[in-house]
């Protein structure tokens, strides 16, 4: 998963990224979802991305978007062949 910061230098208050899921990348195993403070905006350019939101399951393409807390477990993975790549921004990430 590579995260290129979409800023001239780092701000505390938000993370404003470009965001490309390789073909099998994932934010973390299949049998794992991970937490954190803040909360969580996307748009998806290009490709599909699995995400899973607590018990809930999605799979997104171009034109979507979506919002979470990131303090409900959450996992993200690229679906088939093409990079899945989005514009995110995480807003109070501790």
């Amino acid at each position: 998963v590579e995260w290129q910061r979409l800023t001239p230098q780092a701000d505390d208050e938000v993370e404003f990224l470009y965001v490309t899921y390789g073909p099998d990348a994932q934010s973390c195993p299949e049998d794992s979802l991970f937490r954190h403070d803040g909360k969580e905006y996307a748009y998806i350019l290009s490709g599909q991305l699995g995400v899973q939101i607590g018990f809930e399951r999605y799979e997104l393409g171009p034109g979507d978007s979506l919002s979470f807390n990131s303090q409900i477990p959450h996992r993200l993975w690229a679906v088939g062949n093409e990079p899945a790549v989005a514009i995110w921004a995480v807003v109070h990430r501790a």
